[in-house]
């Protein structure tokens, strides 16, 4: 607590802070603003593309990011991957129960064809000025991290910490 009685903010160095691209400047979100307006979705092209595409199931694939996530120690994640349903869909109130389970299935299909061991899950979505988010098409992003340089086994895991700001 700082003497103001407001929680102290630990600042995170680059590049283990995560924020979205729109954040510095603006030239990201306008490009996103105009693809919107004219009715064009990068995850909606993906898929109609079968670009990079690793794993289906129904409604709902999986594709390996462009970029890994980095750790504090910058270190690549081992995998990055972002799990999406194939129609365009912008909120959690338009998903439906069959959604939830192919995406269930898929996140199992994707851990056992890559053989993922522990992974992180983040997912946002709907207003993107509150969640952070730089598409506007639902989407979760399934992380293993990559292993830790240097381990001390009494206080680190062996995984190098990713960590992800939402907002």
């Amino acid at each position: 607590m700082t003497e103001t009685g407001e929680a102290a903010r630990t600042e995170i160095p680059q590049p283990y802070r995560f924020t979205a691209n729109w954040q510095y400047g603006g030239e990201y979100r306008s490009k996103l603003e105009e693809q919107e307006r004219n009715g064009f979705c990068q995850f909606c092209a993906w898929w109609e593309r079968q670009d990079r595409i690793i794993a289906e199931v129904n409604g709902w694939f999986a594709r390996r990011r462009d970029y890994p996530y980095r750790g504090r120690n910058n270190v690549p994640s081992r995998h990055a991957i972002l799990l999406m349903p194939k129609r365009h869909v912008i909120s959690l109130d338009e998903l439906t129960e069959a959604d939830a389970y192919d995406r269930f299935h898929l996140t199992r299909q994707v851990k056992a064809s890559l053989g993922i061991t522990g992974w992180g899950e983040l997912s946002r979505m709907d207003d993107p000025d509150r969640s952070g988010a730089t598409q506007l098409h639902i989407h979760v992003h399934m992380v293993e991290p990559g292993d830790h340089p240097n381990p001390n086994p009494d206080t680190d895991g062996k995984s190098d910490p990713i960590a992800i700001w939402i907002g």
